[in-house]
């Protein structure tokens, strides 16, 4: 019974041992993470920056062309209304055959326009 009790303690401080290497373990793991992910967070922020600087370099060299932008996101949101009154047109909604008419002339009046900004900006560049 003496040496059960004595292989049981010798176990049971094994045990702790372990336990304690296993928490130190832990512990180095979890501020292994941390560390890493504080890298991967640093180099998001630095990419983010250089992204910003790009954009606004590119915004100082189309800041010419702002009027066709802007025309262009017109025409684009035209257009996309334009989507929704064909079904009913097809199916015989008189109103929305002639949304889509008015809709139509000035999608193409839009694009006259930005045709027209686009080819002086591409003459001005050369």
């Amino acid at each position: 019974a003496v040496v059960s009790t004595q292989s049981t303690g010798a176990d049971l401080e094994k045990l702790k041992s372990l336990l304690a290497s296993a928490g130190a373990n832990t512990a180095n793991l979890t501020s292994n993470i941390l560390l890493q992910n504080q890298q991967i967070l640093q180099q998001g922020v630095a990419a983010a920056q250089a992204a910003q600087q790009q954009a606004a370099k590119t915004n100082v060299v189309k800041s010419r062309g702002g009027v066709s932008e802007q025309r262009y996101a017109e025409l684009l949101a035209v257009i996309e209304e334009l989507t929704k009154d064909i079904k009913p047109t097809y199916a015989g909604n008189r109103m929305a055959a002639e949304r889509l008419k008015k809709g139509i002339a000035l999608a193409r009046t839009l694009a006259r326009d930005c045709r027209v900004e686009a080819e002086r900006i591409a003459l001005s560049n050369n």
